[in-house]
């Protein structure tokens, strides 16, 4: 037996249509993408591009901090260029597991930058000195 669910598409914001089955559970976009997905594959999409408030509120923060310059060159981030976040030591696996959530994810180990060239500069996770600083400041501040 089959239950139909009507819902949106988050690649293409058509409809999609979840048909729970016993033995499958498949999801097909019936307008733009007709691309057969599980509905674990659209979750991880569907959560991957939703930030959380606390996040919008410390990336504000961040580039109120920063005075929407870039941490790197020192540019102007502002109408003509796309401002980012750059992790100072990199969002990896093994730093979360090495560092823990609060300090990968602390306002002090984000930059604003300009560009992917500034934002690559911004790593400091091949100084092992400059990295155990920073993680002992946030460390203290958490």
């Amino acid at each position: 037996m089959t239950k139909e669910e009507i819902t949106t598409c988050p690649d293409c914001g058509g409809e999609v249509t979840y048909y729970h089955d016993p033995d499958t559970t498949r999801t097909i976009c019936k307008q733009h993408c007709q691309k057969w997905k599980t509905i674990k594959e659209i979750d991880r999409t569907y959560r991957r591009n939703i930030m959380k408030q606390w996040e919008r509120d410390q990336l504000a923060n961040m580039y109120i901090r920063d005075r929407h310059t870039c941490c790197n060159c020192g540019l102007s981030i502002g109408r003509w260029r796309t401002p980012q976040r750059a992790h100072r030591i990199a969002n990896t696996k093994t730093n979360r597991k090495k560092y823990g959530k609060a300090v990968i994810d602390h306002i002090d180990n984000w930059a604003s930058v300009c560009s992917l060239r500034c934002n690559d500069a911004m790593n400091i996770g091949n100084n092992p000195v400059k990295c155990d600083k920073l993680v002992l400041q946030i460390r203290k501040k958490i």
